[in-house]
């Protein structure tokens, strides 16, 4: 049986905890003569991760590395996500339907509008979705701003960061629960550390693959 990617199960067959989750943004920066500082923007900003594992034994451990270099270094993609926040705020169980699509999307590439979710669903700064490309690529993607949707499931305009990329369209399936992108782990950051009565964790960093 062969190894597919992206690897799904990188999450689901070990306990990882998220240590840092940000956006990079790729950005060239000058200073005019006064000293102010221009920003221009290259590309939209891209997701970087450090993750480590609970203490687990040396078999697990093991594993774990076992699972990571079957990666082939930064040559394979990985589903990765923000294990501090795998549902919104308000509905920490994850007990909702997730069932939301792209209703419309501001030609500022910055806000949307979602419809088909919960009567009243909420939606609080620092949620996240993702959705999926008909390409097959994934985008993820932070709420900047909370709102209600109304009766009907369906929300205001909000602004979520990065932007949205060109294959954003209306009618395409956004997901609240586990949110995702694909991932590329950063060279040379697998990484071992022993700790007490032959327990240790294992760490690694990882960049978004668009």
């Amino acid at each position: 049986m062969s190894i597919t990617f992206p690897l799904a199960t990188l999450f689901t067959e070990h306990t990882i905890k998220t240590g840092s989750f940000t956006l990079k943004s790729r950005q060239e920066h000058s200073r005019t003569a006064g000293g102010a500082l221009i920003a221009k923007d290259f590309s939209r900003a891209i997701w970087i991760a450090s993750f480590q594992s609970v203490s687990m034994n040396y078999d697990d451990a093991t594993d774990l590395e076992a699972l990571l270099q079957s990666l082939d270094g930064s040559v394979n993609t990985f589903l990765a996500h923000d294990t501090r926040r795998p549902y919104p705020r308000k509905y920490s169980d994850g007990q909702f339907n997730d069932d939301g699509v792209i209703g419309t999307i501001n030609a500022n590439r910055k806000a949307l509008t979602v419809t088909g979710l919960d009567a009243n669903f909420q939606l609080r700064r620092g949620d996240m979705l993702s959705f999926e490309h008909v390409t097959g690529g994934k985008s993820l993607h932070v709420v900047s701003e909370g709102v209600n949707a109304d009766p009907s499931g369906d929300t205001p305009e909000f602004e979520v960061r990065p932007h949205l990329p060109v294959e954003a369209v209306p009618a395409m399936a956004v997901k609240f629960k586990v949110p995702t992108c694909l991932m590329l782990i950063e060279p040379n950051t697998i990484e071992y550390t022993e700790g007490a009565s032959t327990l240790g964790v294992v760490a690694f960093s990882g960049v978004q693959s668009l």
